[in-house]
C-alpha cells in the first residue's frame, strides 16, 4: 500500500468516528451586542418549518435522515434534525438532532429576535405592544441545514439558512427573502465544528436581515 492511500484510509477512519450514529447538540444564537428600547417595535408571530426532507438525496444540502427514513420518521424527529454526517469517503451516514426539547423553530425564532435587535428594532413579546407603527412578522423556514464534505487533510462543514418573512407594516403586507450561508473548515466532524458552521450562518443571517430592513 503506498503512503498516500494509507494516509487517506487513516483519515477516513478518523473522520468517520461515530458517523453511523444519531448525534445531538444544542444551538444557541449569540445575543445582539447592542439592543435598544427606542427602535420600531417588531412582533414575531408564527414561525413555520417548511423544510422538505428526501431519502438519499444526491445533494448533501438537502435534508435527509439516517437509514433513508425521511419519509417514515416522525414529525418530531424532523423538527429537531439539523445536519447529516458523512464518512471520510463522502458517504452519508448518521444524522444530528437538536438536544432536549429544542427544535429548529425555537432556534429560528431566537435568531429572528436577535437579528431584528441587532438591526436596531425593539422586539416585543405581545402584538398589543406594537402600537401604530410596529411591524408584525411571520416566518417560513425553507432551509435550515448543515452538511459535511471530506477532504484529504481537513473537512468542511457548511450551513444554509433560508426564510421567507411575511411582513405587515402600516396596513400593508410584503414578503422578504433572507438567504444566509456559513462555512467552517476543521480537522474532524466534532461537535464544535458543526456549531461554528452554524454560528457563521447565524451571523450572515443577521447581516442579510439588516440589509433587507
Amino acid at each position: 500500500m503506498n503512503s498516500k492511500i494509507g494516509l487517506l484510509l487513516v483519515a477516513a477512519l478518523v473522520m468517520c468516528g461515530c458517523a453511523t450514529n444519531r448525534g445531538s447538540m444544542s444551538l444557541n444564537v449569540t445575543p445582539a451586542s447592542v439592543t435598544t428600547t427606542a427602535g420600531t417595535p417588531v412582533f414575531i408571530d408564527e414561525v413555520h418549518d417548511n423544510r422538505v426532507f428526501e431519502d438519499k438525496p444526491s445533494d448533501p444540502s438537502v435534508p435527509s435522515l439516517k437509514g433513508g427514513s425521511a419519509t417514515t420518521d416522525s414529525a418530531e424527529v424532523k423538527a429537531k434534525a439539523i445536519a447529516r454526517k458523512r464518512n471520510g469517503f463522502g458517504r452519508a451516514m448518521g444524522d444530528i438532532l437538536l438536544e432536549g426539547n429544542q427544535t429548529v423553530v425555537d432556534v429560528m425564532r431566537d435568531l429572528l429576535r436577535q437579528s431584528f435587535s441587532a438591526a436596531g428594532y425593539t422586539v416585543v413579546d405581545d402584538r398589543s405592544k406594537l402600537g401604530n407603527s410596529g411591524i408584525e412578522v411571520d416566518a417560513d423556514i425553507e432551509k435550515f441545514w448543515a452538511w459535511f464534505t471530506p477532504g484529504m487533510w481537513s473537512v468542511t462543514m457548511e450551513s444554509k439558512i433560508e426564510t421567507t418573512l411575511h411582513v405587515t407594516h402600516d396596513g400593508e403586507s410584503k414578503t422578504v427573502d433572507i438567504r444566509a450561508y456559513g462555512k467552517n473548515n476543521g480537522q474532524s466532524g466534532r461537535e464544535g465544528n458543526w456549531i461554528e458552521a452554524y454560528r457563521r450562518g447565524f451571523e450572515d443571517y443577521k447581516a442579510k436581515l439588516d440589509e433587507a430592513f
